[in-house]
């Protein structure tokens, strides 16, 4: 009868119908596997990567100089350090990551070709940093730690000037 469906059967619909879902972004999307990508185009790659990067960890604007002209919004807020904030980390940090990994990067600069390079490896480490069900997870950042709290790490030494201001302490 149609109600009785082998688990491989099941499983070819969900994914058939998964697939008929995911299609129109497909479609949309700027590249393809394997695709070659100019300099133009990789660089504005970076670009989106970065307004993301720090739209979600605003303290790094000034921490990197760049809270200036279109970004001076970002001086005045901190990154959300909530579950909620976390998620939408982990879930930037794929979208990104998915935009980014199946291209051809071969025919870029060596600058342009290393930026991404960096971005992919920040970010494949970042989420297996998620993978673990405990801990803070610094993408792109040195700290990551088993620990959320603890005296070395946390949003206190992400805030700009936070290591001046605790060294007064020391």
């Amino acid at each position: 009868s149609m109600t009785d469906f082998s688990r491989r059967e099941a499983l070819a619909t969900v994914g058939s119908a998964g697939a008929l879902v995911a299609a129109p972004a497909i479609a949309r999307s700027p590249v393809r596997n394997g695709a070659k990508i100019d300099e133009a185009r990789a660089m504005a790659l970076l670009d989106r990567s970065a307004d993301h990067f720090l739209a979600l960890a605003p303290e790094n604007a000034t921490s990197l100089g760049v809270d200036k002209a279109a970004r001076a919004g970002l001086r005045s807020k901190l990154g959300d350090r909530s579950q909620t904030g976390q998620d939408r980390f982990h879930a930037m940090i794929a979208s990104d990551l998915r935009a980014i990994e199946p291209l051809d990067l071969s025919g870029l600069t060596h600058s342009t070709r290393t930026s991404l390079e960096v971005v992919k490896s920040a970010y494949r480490t970042g989420l297996k940093g998620y993978a673990l069900p405990y801990g803070d997870v610094a993408v792109g950042g040195y700290r990551n730690s088993p620990y959320v709290v603890s005296q070395n790490t946390g949003a206190y030494l992400d805030t700009a000037n936070a290591p001046q201001i605790y060294s007064n302490y020391l």
